[in-house]
């Protein structure tokens, strides 16, 4: 499962390249407690398709939202065993 593609290292001209299992499975290998924040947009209200959604309007909507969220956790905790309880 892929959530992110590329992370800036802080160094000049440097691109880190990775994925969330990469950065989860680093973080369980060291003891630490993940803390998964999931939205459908950001602090900047982008996406701007997402701003319809956001928040859901429908019962329909909710059910995607929900799917989508299960999604994310299977993914991580049961498929993973990441631990990314909260």
């Amino acid at each position: 499962m892929r959530i992110f593609n590329t992370y800036r290292s802080g160094k000049n001209g440097k691109v880190w390249q990775g994925n969330a299992g990469t950065i989860f499975k680093s973080l369980k290998q060291a003891n630490i407690r993940p803390v998964g924040s999931i939205r459908n947009v950001d602090n900047s209200w982008n996406q701007s398709w997402a701003l319809q959604l956001n928040p859901p309007r429908h019962q329909k909507d909710w059910n995607e939202w929900w799917e989508q969220v299960f999604a994310r956790v299977y993914g991580l905790n049961v498929r993973n065993d990441y631990r990314v309880d909260d």
